[in-house]
């Protein structure tokens, strides 16, 4: 049998043993927490890009000039 998903609420049921309580999770809380982590992993992903984007720059600059205080800025 076929539902549309749209005009039904689908529940789920978690356990938690330490707590010994039952939670119930919507789809809409579940579509929240897949956005959330979307999100983060944008963040994340942007921020290891920045800086990797400057330890790249660093060491372009020190192969240009040899000088071994660039390296030092790359160890902090």
């Amino acid at each position: 049998m076929l539902y549309n998903l749209d005009y039904m609420v689908l529940l789920f049921a978690m356990y938690d043993v330490y707590r010994k309580n039952v939670e119930i999770i919507t789809v809409e809380d579940i579509e929240r927490e897949r956005r959330m982590v979307k999100l983060l992993n944008k963040l994340m992903r942007h921020d290891i890009l920045n800086d990797l984007s400057a330890v790249l720059g660093y060491l372009e600059l020190y192969r240009e000039s040899k000088d071994p205080k660039i390296l030092e800025k790359l160890e902090r």
